[in-house]
């Protein structure tokens, strides 16, 4: 990536946004007294340069991306972490499958936190922890199937079920803010599910970062205007 683009992704990412508005999967806000979506960070929106990016580090992961994409969550989690400064932050990465570990040969969000971690970019009171795994059943029955990309929101909830489970001998402290890490937000069906893996053993996430959102506020907005004409 030549240098004038990586500038152009890091503006585009310098100011994180709440993207959970109009991602009908996202589940509400678990132990929480009202009905409320778990919030989304986003570090930016997945259109145009950003996307040809993410799709560039997806599928090359080399060195130059991993570092720029490395530094965009670093930022954004760091600008999350401010809201808990008394608290430790607990980052739960969506893990890859395992036909998309073999189609790549990596893992980008753990490629991405493991770089975050080796060069010290994580504030003091925040952690990266890999509790979460594929469940061996969904690996197994959905290692031939086809791309999310154009599934609708039902058949994305239907694919995504039963996804996730947690890793043996993982533990994450009662009292710590937990945060999913997914790469791109589109339905909120995979977080969803990685909510629920937690819930289920008794873990409640606060909130979810991803890199980018393919909504931005500004689309609910106008969406609510043409609604109203």
């Amino acid at each position: 990536m030549c240098p004038q683009c990586q500038s152009l992704v890091r503006r585009l990412t310098s100011v994180p946004f709440r993207a959970e508005a109009g991602a009908e999967a996202l589940p509400w806000l678990p132990g929480h007294e009202f009905e409320t979506i778990l919030p989304v960070h986003a570090s930016g929106r997945y259109l145009g340069p950003l996307a040809q990016a993410m799709l560039c580090f997806k599928d090359c992961g080399d060195t130059l991306t991993v570092r720029l994409f490395s530094s965009i969550l670093a930022r954004t989690l760091a600008t999350l972490a401010a809201h808990y400064p008394d608290s430790l932050v607990v980052v739960v990465s969506v893990p890859s499958s395992l036909s998309a570990r073999l189609k790549r040969g990596f893992s980008p969000l753990e490629l991405l936190t493991k770089n975050v971690r080796r060069r010290c970019l994580l504030p003091d009171n925040l952690t990266i922890a890999p509790v979460l795994k594929h469940s061996t059943a969904h690996e197994i029955r959905h290692l031939f199937r086809v791309s999310q990309k154009r599934a609708d929101i039902r058949h994305r909830q239907r694919l995504t079920r039963g996804k996730f489970t947690m890793r043996p001998r993982r533990h994450i402290p009662p009292d710590a803010v937990v945060v999913i890490l997914d790469d791109v937000l589109t339905t909120g069906a995979t977080i969803a599910e990685a909510t629920r893996a937690l819930v289920s053993h008794g873990i409640k996430p606060s909130a979810a970062v991803v890199l980018a959102s393919t909504r931005s506020p500004r689309d609910t907005v106008e969406e609510r205007k043409g609604e109203s004409t």
